[in-house]
């Protein structure tokens, strides 16, 4: 067996931060894998995946040791080549068991680690996406070499659905899972280097939610400290690029989202109209009560050039659609389903839900959040003469 000295460098910190080591022990029965066969142990480094240990299996297993810290949960993972047997989250002092195989694609049985079932599970999901991005990408380079225009815009829009749908997919999971551990390789693998899944400025919204839960489970993890460093870059780059604030507002930035029945409704199409631009969600029970008064400020002056462009934050498209049908709201509305995370979130540079712009025909924003409707209306009727 060829051995490796496992050496991981901590900061000063989180060696005085994180408690004692308790060894945690794997070990990988691999049933037809031949005495000599070289498995390589790795282990992810914040956002990258690094070898740490090459182990010769002898009597079909290989067995090695982790030092995890308690409270500091780490990902293993084993391949042999470039083949992943296995991914693991290794707490201090686990004992954990897994039976795999080097030439079938059965998921390996996994035994004393209930978050490395979860992570197979979310490995699983993930991997038959790439599957179909890896197939839709080569199909993309033959029509670009025979210049199939017509299948060149196809494959485009086949590809950015299955990239928006994975990014819903995962900001779901997230949310729902947002003390897991697992959650952060979700939120740092990409298709390729150059598209991550999340790789959007205004994706730090999504990062600081998963932060504030995390940091109340394993606040001395170094991947929840380098979630932190991450979202200080983050939000660094998103004050420069902020578009509001950094400078005084003389037009309005255009947002192309879909409707209800799924056409692509653009703001621009008022320009020239008196226009309440919203940000909302429809779990909002306040807000459901504010589109009733709404409503009734809309019959009165939408003949006269007033409109409602009403764009929903919630990730579930299905309940708001449902909601938008049966408060019979009359306006245009629309999703995409990324909820806090949509470009038009960070170009509005909204921070909380409901946010509301009022914008004059000439398409400068004149006044914001005015949720008082004696208030509003006062505006309104000012602008429409």
């Amino acid at each position: 067996m060829k051995k490796i000295i496992i050496f991981i460098v901590l900061t000063s910190i989180l060696a005085v931060s994180c408690s004692k080591n308790k060894p945690a022990k794997v070990t990988v029965n691999v049933p037809d894998a031949p005495d000599s066969t070289e498995v390589i142990i790795s282990k992810l480094d914040i956002n990258k995946i690094v070898n740490i240990d090459t182990i010769d299996v002898i009597n079909n297993k290989i067995s090695f040791k982790a030092s995890v810290k308690k409270g500091c949960p780490d990902f293993y993972y084993v391949y042999y080549k470039d083949r992943k047997l296995v991914s693991l989250v290794i707490n201090s002092g686990d004992k954990i068991r897994v039976k795999t195989s080097l030439n079938n694609n059965d998921d390996p049985i996994i035994d004393g680690s209930s978050e490395s079932l979860e992570l197979l599970k979310v490995d699983n999901q993930f991997a038959e996406v790439y599957s179909d991005f890896l197939n839709l990408s080569k199909e993309m380079e033959q029509a670009s070499i025979k210049d199939d225009k017509q299948k060149i815009e196809k494959l485009k829009r086949e590809l950015g659905s299955l990239y928006v749908k994975q990014k819903q997919h995962d900001i779901k999971y997230i949310m729902s899972n947002s003390k897991s551990i697992c959650v952060i390789p979700v939120m740092y693998r990409k298709f390729t280097d150059q598209l991550p899944v999340f790789g959007q400025v205004n994706d730090v919204l999504i990062f600081k939610s998963v932060y504030d839960s995390l940091q109340t489970v394993y606040p001395n993890s170094p991947y929840v400290l380098a979630l932190a460093d991450d979202i200080s870059k983050k939000e660094s780059y998103l004050n420069i690029k902020n578009k509001i604030n950094n400078a005084p507002v003389l037009s309005h930035p255009d947002i192309s989202m879909p409707d209800v029945n799924s056409k692509v409704r653009n703001l621009s199409e008022f320009d020239g109209k008196v226009i309440i631009l919203m940000f909302w969600s429809s779990k909002d029970a306040n807000q459901k009560i504010f589109n009733n008064d709404l409503k009734k400020l809309y019959k009165r002056y939408h003949s006269r050039g007033l409109e409602v462009y009403q764009v929903s934050l919630d990730i579930d498209k299905t309940a708001w659609a449902s909601v938008v049908k049966s408060q019979e709201l009359p306006w245009v509305n629309v999703c995409n389903g990324l909820g806090t995370s949509t470009p038009a979130a960070i170009e509005y540079n909204i921070k909380n839900i409901p946010s509301m712009f009022i914008i004059d025909k000439e398409g400068s924003i004149v006044a914001k959040n005015l949720f008082n409707v004696d208030k509003l209306d006062k505006q309104i009727s000012k602008l429409i003469k």
